[in-house]
């Protein structure tokens, strides 16, 4: 787990405010990351009240999905990624290749 203050930049009032990642075994063993962001202090109330419900939820769900998937599920990368972008929060998964965003 992973805090970060910086790292990746806002553009505007946009950026990720939580990014799951997991790699599938390969030269490493297999391994899930999770990043939380820092959120600028502007867009601190609006980022909180958005993501203390549901999304948190969502994102516990899916680390519990990932823990319990069988081997073709793991077998390959994933990444969940929660945006702050026009004044609400976007969830989008990646699967494969675009699962890897270094």
């Amino acid at each position: 787990m992973y805090f970060l203050r910086g790292g990746r930049r806002w553009s505007g009032d946009a950026g990720t405010v939580v990014d799951v990642q997991f790699q599938a075994a390969g030269d490493y063993p297999e391994r899930l990351e999770l990043r939380v962001f820092s959120v600028p202090h502007h867009l601190k109330s609006a980022v909180a009240s958005g993501i203390s419900g549901n999304e948190l939820e969502a994102v516990a769900e899916w680390i519990a999905v990932a823990g319990r998937s069988d081997h073709p599920w793991r077998s390959v990368d994933h990444r969940l990624s929660v945006r702050w972008e026009r004044n609400t929060l976007h969830r989008q998964e990646f699967n494969g290749l675009r699962a890897r965003p270094y």
